[in-house]
């Protein structure tokens, strides 16, 4: 067979993403997100699509830079959207919010803030935007404004922070300043008088997301904490402010996290995404609503015990979260659900009960909107050879759903993508799912080498979607198998949180017992030459497995979880972990070491390849340094491959020629120790 054919690490560079899709008010067209790699310039570039019904699609922007988050107008005349394209004030990184006829003609720049916009949503008279900004403590500043003074003590020094929060660094973000995301709202109309000044109506030590504006215009919700205290603090709580400002009404109890906010089509009620932490972080989202006068919060999918997100794992997608969105008539809310791998879209009553599925099918849906008054929805689908496409979905029968745009359809038409196939097992009573990949060219009468792969989180969860990675794995002789072990989603909240402070132990159980079935089911499998791979807690499980037997021939430890006592000081989210760890580090010390692969590296003497990054703030470089050391005194065959510059989602999101690295270094590791 051609080996142009079998799928490799550069295919990545041909990949597209969608994301984002958004109808127009009357649902005559809609528009999404198309995403590409310049592989000339190692970037992404990111631009707008739309078409009418029974069109096909053409760009609305162009691709140069990064174009995102399109919304509509609730009139339907004009698109607003992020863009980072230049201006004579461009401050790089920055994006700003732009605004084009939806009959033609050019887009025109409305904000001009020096640290860009975050989001924002129309004003139901389609004149204002609500927008979130990062703003210093001096207040917002416009591009146009100078630095402030060049002396040389300032100039120089601007690269020390000095650092007062617990909370001082997020991955994928960086070292936060004393800068806060505050809630604005600016004018939308466009004049040759210059940009519009936005009215900021929030101001404090604290962060606002997810504005949504209400019908009538009267309130603006959003997301928060409030509290002197929100550092230390695992809550945020859903408020509302008039437009104008004032003070901001809490509408949530304080008891765990809310997202997403929508309000009703009569604006009487707000529903949200969140839990109120029965099991801490391992707890289910739930759909929730509020009344905004004077009800409690109400949570609407109790009685079904799978999270109103999507869960799903993969390398090549780029959809974020999806917030609720209520029928025309109030009645129903639709939402994606996640349920052993598979992510559906689902509706439920205002008042409660059962939901109802939408969609079936073993794919992910990633993301959709509705169209007002309409009949239709707009989803992105995901599925085992397809890192994604723009599909209509038919509501009165929702088995008629078409494709109106699939970006990858030339690039994998040729390729040799391997169909996943699910198979179950069963440990302690429970039936897990688990997926296995077979070779490229496979033959029946051979045994080939085989790789476990484990996913992160771990509240996480593998499923019915492209990877990329596991693609061209198979593509060079390698079996991939991978499962859902306790503590992924999708399964319930107490097949979730029963590895909660137990790390290591019904998990591990699982994953090798997936391995085991794979074997007994697969006669293809060669057991002699088994590998093992993760990242984040598949890294630390990979970690775990390594020093806990000797059965794999080779593993590949990626931005992996090592040293748990380190960790609660040097991870961005490490010093919250005393709440499943049964107290803090001085006063627990064991319960943080035995919990950590580094406290039995000396039982290691499977050849393990560490990756990871500098920049990893989720689960930092040290753990991956103390990990190499440690194999290198004791002798155990290992390379550490060190990548500048990337967070914890480099195989998401990296520079792309570092994603074509990495995946080269692991095919070249399993290559060596493994063979094809």
């Amino acid at each position: 067979m051609d080996n142009d054919t079998r799928v490799n690490s550069r295919d990545l560079l041909k990949l597209k993403t969608v994301s984002d899709v958004q109808m127009a008010p009357r649902g005559e067209r809609m528009c999404w997100v198309v995403t590409r790699i310049d592989e000339k310039k190692n970037q992404y570039r990111s631009q707008l699509m739309w078409c009418r019904w029974g069109e096909d699609p053409t760009p609305l922007t162009t691709d140069q830079g990064s174009n995102t988050h399109p919304r509509w107008s609730p009139d339907g005349a004009h698109v607003a959207f992020l863009s980072d394209r230049r201006t004579a004030a461009e401050r790089e990184g920055t994006k700003q919010v732009w605004i084009i006829p939806a009959a033609g003609g050019e887009a025109r720049q409305i904000t001009d803030l020096k640290h860009g916009v975050r989001e924002f949503c129309w004003s139901p008279d389609s004149k204002q935007l609500a927008l979130t900004a990062p703003v210093p403590p001096s207040g917002p500043v416009r591009e146009c404004e100078p630095d402030g003074d060049d002396d040389p003590y300032e100039k120089f020094n601007r690269d020390v922070k000095v650092i007062t929060r617990i909370r001082y660094k997020w991955d994928g973000v960086g070292y936060f300043d004393e800068k806060r995301r505050h809630l604005a709202t600016v004018s939308a109309e466009i004049s040759d008088d210059g940009l519009p000044d936005p009215d900021f109506i929030t101001a404090g030590a604290f962060d606002v997301s997810g504005p949504t504006w209400s019908p009538d215009g009267a309130w603006i919700a959003f997301t928060s904490n409030l509290d002197p205290k929100n550092d230390y603090q695992r809550h945020t709580d859903l408020y509302i402010i008039p437009p104008e400002g004032g003070t901001p009404r809490k509408l949530t109890p304080s008891k765990g996290p809310v997202f997403n906010p929508a309000w009703s089509p009569e604006g009487t009620h707000l529903a949200y995404g969140g839990h109120i932490r029965p099991r801490g972080n391992y707890s289910t989202p739930h759909l929730w609503t509020v009344d905004v006068e004077c009800g409690e919060p109400r949570c609407l999918t109790s009685s079904w015990d799978y999270p109103i997100q999507d869960a799903s794992i993969s390398d090549i997608r780029s959809s974020g979260p999806v917030a609720p969105i209520y029928s025309q008539d109030g009645e129903h809310l639709f939402f994606p659900g996640s349920v052993r791998g598979s992510v559906n879209l689902f509706r439920v009553h205002r008042d409660g009960g059962q939901p109802e599925a939408v969609t079936t099918g073993q794919h992910v849906v990633s993301g959709f909107h509705l169209a007002p008054g309409t009949e239709r929805a707009a989803t992105i689908v995901l599925d085992g050879t397809s890192p994604g496409r723009i599909r209509v979905l038919d509501m009165k029968a929702p088995g008629a759903d078409e494709v109106v745009y699939d970006p990858n359809a030339d690039v994998l038409y040729p390729l040799q993508v391997t169909e996943p196939e699910r198979f179950q097992f069963v440990v302690d009573g429970l039936e897990l799912d688990g997926w296995i990949i077979r070779p490229t060219d496979f033959d029946p009468g051979q045994r080939y080498p085989t790789v476990l792969q484990i996913h992160g989180g771990p509240m996480g969860m593998y499923g019915d979607c492209f990877f990329h990675e596991f693609q061209v794995l198979a593509s060079q002789g390698h079996v991939v198998i991978y499962c859902n072990p306790r503590g992924s989603q999708g399964y319930g909240e107490d097949f979730c949180a029963v590895i909660r402070s137990d790390w290591g132990n019904l998990d591990y159980r699982d994953v090798m017992a997936c391995a085991d079935a794979a074997i007994e089911k697969f006669d293809f499998i060669d057991p002699a030459r088994l590998g093992v791979a993760g990242g984040s807690y598949g890294g630390f499980m990979t970690n775990w497995i390594v020093t806990h037997t000797d059965r794999f021939k080779a593993g590949v430890s990626m931005r992996s979880v090592v040293n748990r006592y380190s960790g609660f000081g040097t991870s961005d989210i490490g010093f919250m972990s005393d709440e499943d760890m049964g107290g803090l580090p001085w006063e627990v010390p064991m319960n943080y070491l035995e919990a950590s692969p580094i406290f039995h590296i000396g039982n290691c003497s499977t050849p393990l390849m560490v990756i990871h990054s500098d920049m990893d703030l989720r689960c930092p470089i040290d753990g991956g340094e103390q990990l190499f050391i440690s194999l290198k005194k004791l002798g155990v065959p290992t390379e550490f491959v060190r990548f500048s510059g990337e967070s914890h989602g480099l195989s998401r999101g990296g520079k792309p020629w570092h994603r074509v690295l990495r995946l080269d270094k692991i095919s070249e590791w399993f290559e060596k120790h493994l063979g094809s």
